[in-house]
């Protein structure tokens, strides 16, 4: 599926500042961008055909799992803020929150979920930070989004 448009699409994944993966609808990973291998520890190619669980740690695979085929039921990008506290999984196993955006789309009658997960340095404000804090927060997810949407619809139309 990814083969016919394969230059366009790693042109597009390696342009994205952010991490970005996708996958099919049995979570498994068909392509992940460089900034995504890098935030979770990972050499180019070495995700590829893993299972995405392989980035959350195991306490929240079963939880994942609901939300993920939830998710497939519906029909509508989302962005998951920060309250939510997910947390992402390294390589080495190192813990860290993430945020992400996420969006399916159907290529040749197949489900794909385009992931954008945004990784933090630090942890992420509590409700009782300043709202200058959560309003760049909040930037950063509608700007993710939006350049996964414009991803998608470039993938769409190639």
């Amino acid at each position: 599926m990814f083969n016919k448009n394969k230059q366009i699409l790693n042109i597009l994944f390696e342009a994205i500042p952010e991490g970005a993966i996708i996958v099919d609808k049995n979570q498994d990973i068909l392509a992940a961008n460089n900034a995504l291998e890098k935030m979770f520890g990972y050499k180019k190619g070495e995700l590829l055909k893993k299972s995405l669980k392989i980035l959350i740690p195991k306490q929240f695979h079963n939880n994942h799992n609901i939300r993920f085929n939830n998710y497939m039921n519906s029909s509508e990008a989302r962005k998951i803020k920060s309250d939510l506290n997910l947390i992402g999984i390294s390589k080495n196993h190192k813990k860290f929150p993430v945020e992400i955006g996420l969006n399916h789309f159907e290529i040749d009658k197949k489900v794909y979920v385009f992931w954008g997960p945004s990784g933090f340095d630090k942890p992420k404000p509590s409700t009782t930070a300043p709202a200058k804090k959560a309003d760049i927060i909040d930037a950063m997810t509608t700007r993710t989004a939006d350049l996964i949407l414009s991803v998608l619809f470039i993938i769409k139309h190639f």
